[in-house]
């Protein structure tokens, strides 16, 4: 009796089911990579510029959010740290070294192009410190000093405004908070502040965010925010006055 040979057929299924296999694996790993704190896709290759601070992405470099969410840095962004206060740097570290080098690199830049809100970007940068392997208590009070004291801004939706402000505004618009650079002794004191309320409560990231809002950001944004209709009523105002004088 002649062997039996196996055809082309049956090859190709084999390495058919053999891609499909690896397939799966890489698939499961991918998502278990994920983990609670989300993931970075790539690892960021940078050169510094001229002045000795700034670095500038070579290739694209991005970090996925446990719900799911791309946050992109592109090339050619750049980078100095700034979204950081400096006063903290001596106090938490610096940005361009340690576990959270990735996540203030996507923090810089989520700050600068300012697509989302101040607070949803904070907030990724917690996720993205804690996807970094930084403790939860460390990147718990970076979070503090990067709401607190680091760039704010609000997002408005014209819908939002009174019918005389919104009359000539289609889109939502961004409105940067005034920076207010704390002094060492405040830094000190509002750390120290956030590290007794952690080390007293435990709390988990919400209740975190809540005492922040509570304590700090809420009531800046709504004052800050209250001052800038203030100054458009002004401008406003001015404006029809000024059309009127022009008209007679």
């Amino acid at each position: 009796m002649l062997p039996h040979h196996k055809g082309t057929g049956y090859k190709n299924a084999t390495g058919i089911t053999a891609f499909a296999l690896l397939l799966t694996i890489w698939f499961l790993w991918v998502i278990r990579t994920d983990g609670p704190f989300g993931r970075f896709v790539g690892r960021p290759r940078t050169e510094w510029l001229d002045d000795g601070r700034t670095e500038v992405l070579l290739d694209d470099f991005s970090y996925v959010d446990p719900s799911g969410s791309r946050w992109l840095a592109p090339k050619g962004s750049k980078t100095d740290g700034a979204s950081i206060p400096q006063r903290f740097w001596s106090l938490i570290g610096g940005p361009y070294s340690g576990k959270y080098k990735y996540a203030a690199l996507i923090h810089d830049v989520a700050c600068e192009e300012r697509t989302r809100t101040s607070s949803d970007v904070h907030r990724m940068f917690y996720f993205a410190c804690r996807c970094g392997g930084v403790s939860k208590t460390k990147a718990m009070l970076m979070y503090c000093a990067v709401s607190c004291k680091g760039p704010s801004w609000i997002i408005v939706d014209p819908s939002d405004l009174p019918a005389h402000l919104a009359v000539s505004m289609t889109r939502p618009f961004v409105i940067p908070l005034p920076d207010a650079p704390p002094s060492k002794s405040e830094s000190l004191s509002f750390l120290r502040e956030c590290e007794e309320f952690l080390r007293s409560r435990d709390p988990d990231f919400d209740e975190l965010t809540d005492f922040i809002n509570r304590r700090y950001v809420s009531e800046r944004e709504r004052q800050w925010f209250e001052e800038w209709k203030r100054q458009e009523r002004n401008r406003a105002r001015k404006y029809e006055e000024l059309k009127k004088k022009g008209s007679n």
